[in-house]
């Protein structure tokens, strides 16, 4: 379902949710006024983006913390095969960026909610996508130049192929995502914790949780939620 406008295409998703909407029912809009992103963060929602939510139920027993990093996949992946785009990539858990002059610049987001108890849960994707213009934020962004309603189908084939074709396998996802992640093993991090205070790490690999494992001198620390930062950036070049 493509609409003209609503607030939050993830808001208005999680009531047909609740309401019993089927696997695979989706919300699109051409514009959303009060969109939102990771930790609360509001997101411009300009004409000729893309803003898309995709409901699964997921039967597979995996963790659904690495259900941000599948979609995060997927959307490279349709991206990358359907467009003239020859450079996306994802930094850890949800971010979608490009590399500009040795400047990190996002193009767009995933935010996945959960939703229910279980055997009635469900989990809510959206995906936000600057394909036209890009918002004027606290943070580098730019566009990728691409026809909003001619990704739009492909992203979506792409969210719901793993879910159909028995492809949700952390080890499975794991692997396609350090392919397509910013982050390279041995790469520098900065980072807040829950209190505020800055930490500095090595980037070693993802946990059994999607999580990040760091280096910290001595110790091995596991990073969740956290909000990273590359400095310098070390490009994964691989394709």
């Amino acid at each position: 379902m493509i609409l003209d406008a609503c607030e939050s295409t993830n808001a208005s998703l999680k009531k047909l949710g609740e309401d019993g909407a089927p696997h695979g029912s989706w919300i699109s809009a051409r514009m959303q006024t009060h969109g939102r992103g990771r930790m609360g963060r509001s997101w411009e929602a300009k004409p000729g983006n893309l803003f898309l939510s995709v409901l699964v139920r997921i039967s597979d027993p995996i963790p659904l913390t690495w259900i941000p990093l599948q979609s995060g996949i997927s959307v490279v992946d349709a991206v990358l095969q359907n467009t003239s785009v020859s450079s996306l990539k994802i930094k850890w858990p949800n971010d979608l960026v490009v590399v500009e002059g040795g400047v990190l610049k996002k193009v767009g987001g995933i935010l996945c909610e959960g939703v229910g108890q279980k055997g009635s849960s469900f989990v809510v994707i959206g995906i936000g996508l600057n394909c036209k213009s890009h918002p004027n934020v606290d943070q580098p962004t730019t566009s990728l130049g691409i026809d909003v309603d001619q990704i739009r189908p492909k992203i979506l084939e792409a969210i719901l192929k793993p879910y159909e074709e028995g492809l949700l396998l952390p080890d499975l996802i794991r692997e396609r995502f350090l392919k397509h992640s910013v982050l390279v093993s041995g790469a520098p991090l900065e980072w807040k914790d829950h209190m505020g205070q800055d930490h500095v790490g090595i980037f070693l690999e993802l946990g059994p949780m999607g999580e990040l494992r760091v280096e910290m001198g001595s110790e091995i620390k596991s990073l969740y939620s956290e909000e990273i930062k590359l400095k310098p950036i070390r490009l994964n070049q691989t394709v």
